[in-house]
């Protein structure tokens, strides 16, 4: 009986620095591990019916809870988080309403909790799209070293539309939020490991500027990008400047990237120094382009059009409404319409053949009759 009643005591003399700790935890709240490199625990919770617990400190801060609810597109209001970004805006701020908007998109990225539907509402502005964790766009960025190109990397079960429409009206002005390449070689919007992105109501522009591709247009850029079963959704989408070897849309590893409601492209260069292609997909993924196109400008395609690879497939049937390329007047635009290598494409029969009508219409832009497959590839 003694030696049970010394192995007790001794039980509860090791216990009673954890019993004490825990006496710190407010009431019904759970202990949360914090940020990289931060030791020790932080606190959350508890919620209240219809709220999510969210990240909006950086490391060694404790979450807060924030309603879900808020416009912005997308999702009902009962089942989302609402995030503002304003080129005059703080990563020191909460983020969640319109006056206090943070600064970088890519930060708001990480306030989206895991399995959670979000919002980031981007107001009118030039936002360069960084991956380089030590660039001066995140001077205010408290965790700026997790970071990584690419530089709108959405991953793992998250859910988020980045939208450029007015949040209160809804309505949609392509010319009010640019989204600038700023650096070589980069993704700018992507999508990963079963994450979810909506696109929309954006300028993707490429302009020489200080500080971004030695003041040079950068080259070799994704716009747009789905991986290791993603989803994308880009609609009402606008594409100025020269775009050297850049990619509009590009689907990989069983992703579905899709195209909706109007593209728009402005200038895109003349061979050598032309766009790659408007989309491409390979690796078993599906690209299903459903945009109503218009072209303002002539130029060429330095690889073809659509590309399609490695048991990938793109549509171009757009379903019930198949999809239009509308060449403005005097425009011409050369270049492959498509490269297949074991993949196919898929064509309405609005679109055989594939040399675009004259005048504009729903064949696929490019020099006439210049579709090309090899390895199994097909057009049907």
């Amino acid at each position: 009986m003694v030696k049970w009643l010394a192995l007790a005591t001794s039980c509860l003399t090791a216990l009673w620095p954890v019993l004490a700790v825990a006496q710190d935890i407010p009431a019904h709240s759970m202990p949360i591990g914090q940020g990289p490199g931060v030791v020790g625990w932080g606190v959350g919770g508890p919620c209240n019916a219809g709220q999510v617990l969210v990240w909006q400190g950086g490391p060694g801060a404790d979450p807060s809870c924030a309603t879900a609810g808020g416009g912005g597109g997308g999702f009902p209001a009962t089942s989302q988080l609402s995030f503002f970004v304003a080129t005059t805006g703080d990563n020191a701020n909460n983020c969640i309403t319109a006056a206090t908007a943070c600064f970088t998109i890519e930060y708001v990225i990480r306030l989206c909790p895991i399995g959670t539907r979000c919002v980031i509402n981007i107001a009118p502005g030039t936002y360069v799209a960084y991956g380089d964790p030590t660039h001066p766009s995140n001077p205010t960025d408290p965790i700026a070293p997790m970071i990584a190109s690419p530089a709108y990397n959405t991953f793992y079960y998250r859910t988020i539309n980045f939208s450029g429409k007015d949040p209160v009206s809804g309505s949609c002005n392509v010319n009010n939020v640019n989204i600038h390449a700023g650096e070589n070689g980069q993704t700018i919007f992507e999508s990963q490991d079963h994450a979810v992105i909506f696109v929309s109501c954006l300028t993707f522009v490429n302009n020489p500027i200080p500080g971004a591709c030695g003041g040079s247009p950068c080259t070799g850029v994704f716009m747009i990008d789905g991986r290791q079963l993603a989803i994308v959704d880009a609609d009402d989408i606008q594409i100025t400047n020269n775009w050297v070897n850049g990619t509009f849309l590009s689907a990989t590893d069983l992703a579905s990237v899709n195209c909706g409601n109007t593209f728009r492209m402005q200038s895109f260069g003349t061979a050598p120094n032309s766009l790659n292609a408007l989309g491409v997909a390979q690796a078993r993924a599906k690209l299903n382009w459903a945009c109503q196109g218009s072209f303002f400008a002539s130029g060429s395609w330095t690889t073809a059009a659509f590309v399609a690879s490695g048991g990938a497939m793109i549509d171009l049937s757009g379903g019930s409404g198949f999809p239009s390329f509308n060449l403005n007047t005097g425009v011409t635009i050369t270049g492959p319409q498509c490269n297949i290598t074991q993949g196919a494409i898929m064509l309405s029969a609005q679109q055989l053949p594939p040399p675009p009508p004259a005048g504009g219409g729903t064949g696929i832009p490019g020099t006439a009759g210049s579709c090309t497959t090899g390895g199994g590839g097909m057009v049907f």
